[in-house]
């Protein structure tokens, strides 16, 4: 665990030293919306979720007039 997140966090540190923006520098695409639901098991994740908060990941970027750059 520590040894993982120790190279995780120095790559990280890397790309940024090379000038590569690192991935969570796009807010938009973590414009989600976390949230409960009781559902039967035979209704699928994605339509509770389409019910939920009108989209299948949870995204909520779109009631701030936030634009995803990746589906």
């Amino acid at each position: 665990g520590i040894i993982e997140f120790r190279k995780l966090i120095l790559s990280a540190a890397d790309k940024l030293h090379s000038g590569q923006a690192p991935c969570n520098a796009v807010a938009e695409d973590f414009a989600v919306e976390c949230g409960g639901a009781v559902v039967h098991k035979d209704i699928p994740l994605e339509e509770v979720m389409k019910q939920r908060f009108d989209h299948a990941t949870g995204y909520v970027g779109n009631r701030y007039g936030l634009t995803r750059k990746n589906n």
